[in-house]
């Protein structure tokens, strides 16, 4: 019940026992006419307990509560999607998004900055870019898609008024299972101004 949810798993390689509280930060990602399809995410803590292949793992931290739906487009032409959270001090989280077509266009590339203390999200859309210097040997996925995993990238923003650098280093343990896609962890530096 909103804004409190728990969520448990119990399963040989992976077990878990999380509490979310959510918070009225907010940020829209998309949001359709009539609702033919949407995608926001609400700033949330994350506590509780995660197994992984028997090695138990304390969390409490900041995370995403997100919810997205759409209805049945026949052809919704994303060929590339990327998602990444970085959690900063003082309750503060930055999320980078880019979404990619068939072509390589950019049809979105953004950072949103928010701030658990004050409330607030600041979404920046404009020199907004996500650069991949160093990429995994292509793989192919459990659905038979070929693709490449990133292992060293950036992002940048240099707006009038906010600069934002974020240097990643993925650490290579993407698992599969987020659409079509992979989910995995990296070590960054951030700078801000």
């Amino acid at each position: 019940e909103f804004p409190n949810f728990q969520i448990e798993r119990e399963d040989a390689e992976l077990s878990f026992k999380i509490k979310i509280t959510a918070t009225n930060t907010v940020s829209h990602f998309i949001k359709l006419r009539m609702t033919l399809a949407e995608h926001w995410s609400l700033l949330c803590r994350c506590e509780g307990e995660i197994t992984y292949k028997q090695q138990k793992i304390e969390i409490n931290h900041l995370g995403t509560f997100d919810f997205a739906r759409t209805i049945n487009f026949p052809y919704i032409p994303f060929a590339f999607y990327s998602y990444q959270i970085v959690n900063l001090k003082n309750d503060r989280q930055l999320i980078c998004m880019q979404i990619r077509n068939e072509i390589n266009e950019i049809l979105q590339s953004r950072i949103y900055l928010r701030d658990g203390l004050k409330q607030t999200t600041q979404m920046f859309d404009k020199s907004v870019e996500f650069n991949i210097y160093r990429i995994y040997p292509h793989i192919t996925t459990p659905n038979g898609h070929q693709m490449y995993l990133p292992r060293e990238f950036e992002w940048n923003l240099k707006a009038e008024n906010k600069k934002i650098k974020v240097m990643g280093e993925s650490r290579g343990d993407y698992k599969f299972g987020l659409a079509a896609g992979y989910v995995g962890s990296y070590c960054y530096t951030v700078e801000i101004d």
